[in-house]
């Protein structure tokens, strides 16, 4: 048997006897998506005997849900006509003639609702139409127009946002991308409100992670960490991207944002890797103080430490010597004898550290 998801979710006579407590009730045996089998061959032989209301064919496993209504229909013929299906509890479906409609306030019944004054209504009415007023709005997802009318199937407002329109089909495109976890207002921002009144206007909202979280790799972006001098003039012979661990050459990156870096030997006041630095655009913001005091609140350095973090791993002890100079001590060779200050031999003699 080859079966519709949806088709399955509204069937009215179709139970979903397994539910989330089993561990994976896609796989459960005799069962597709916590449907019994038995009970989908059952519910197949009661749609057998009804016909749909739009195209006159057998297999109308959808009615509904008005007690009052007769009306049996296919999945993709209610779709051409104007039904609307509810995909959360019960999974409801409504016929066109008894679908909800969204109720359109305007600004002045919005600033009344939420206990504005009549002051703030008479300064704010000159400046926002009603939405009984408006014919088209910019669609807030793709900003093309929409149609500002209840009555259009096409067109949705947002309950958290006043004279907001959106498409149907942007709604639903950026349901199917946020998941349940994700899926808010486009303007506002909000979720509960947003969620709850698209699924009663018939959007269906999967219950999964979005779709950006479930690629390989979703996370690949927060392991990269920046790793080049920028410095106006950097004096490094390999370039800005060289990073080489233990040396004058290696890239200390600004101890408040992180985003902005500079090698050891391209800075006067960094002497090691642990040494406290602060870039350019930080202290255009911050300023110097502000700079020591917001480092200080965030851990970077104590109230004692001004120059140098907390650390015993300083490799070089002169803080204002150049970056000549400090090349020049990675590069020299000096020899000093154990019992005399002028060596004799290299076999006889140390290094100096």
């Amino acid at each position: 048997m080859r079966m519709h998801y949806f088709c399955l979710l509204l069937a009215s006579g179709l139970p979903q006897s397994l539910h989330y407590a089993v561990d994976d009730f896609t796989v459960e045996k005799d069962s597709v998506c916590g449907f019994l089998v038995k009970d989908i061959i059952q519910e197949v032989k009661r749609a057998s005997r009804l016909r749909c209301v739009y195209c006159h064919k057998s297999g109308a496993s959808i009615g509904c849900v008005v007690t009052t209504c007769k009306s049996k229909f296919h999945h993709s013929c209610g779709l051409e006509n104007g039904v609307l299906s509810q995909f959360y509890q019960s999974f409801r479906s409504y016929c066109s003639r008894h679908r909800p409609k969204q109720v359109i306030k305007t600004v002045g019944e919005v600033l009344k609702e939420t206990g504005n004054v009549i002051e703030e209504e008479k300064v704010l009415m000159p400046q926002m139409k009603s939405v009984k007023s408006v014919n088209t709005q910019s669609c807030a997802v793709c900003l093309d127009d929409v149609q500002c009318s209840a009555t259009d199937l096409h067109s949705l407002t947002t309950p958290c946002c006043m004279s907001v329109w959106l498409h149907r089909s942007c709604v639903q495109q950026q349901a199917l991308s946020s998941g349940v976890h994700f899926f808010r207002c486009p303007v506002c921002n909000d979720a509960q409100l947003f969620k709850q009144e698209m699924q009663r206007m018939g959007i269906y909202v999967p219950e999964r992670d979005a779709s950006w979280e479930l690629t390989s790799d979703a996370f690949n972006d927060l392991l990269q960490r920046h790793s080049q001098c920028d410095v106006k003039e950097c004096q490094c012979p390999h370039g800005r991207d060289y990073n080489l661990k233990g040396s004058e050459w290696a890239v200390v990156l600004c101890d408040l944002c992180g985003s902005s870096g500079t090698h050891i030997a391209c800075n006067e006041d960094v002497d090691s890797e642990t040494s406290y630095h602060v870039c350019d655009l930080c202290l255009d913001i911050h300023g110097v103080d502000g700079a020591q005091k917001l480092a200080e609140q965030m851990g970077v350095l104590s109230p004692e430490e001004r120059k140098v973090r907390r650390s015993d791993r300083i490799r070089w002890k002169s803080t204002t010597a150049s970056p000549a100079l400090k090349r020049r001590r990675f590069s020299s060779e000096e020899f000093v004898c154990e019992n005399e200050v002028t060596p004799t031999s290299s076999t006889s003699c140390g290094r100096r550290s």
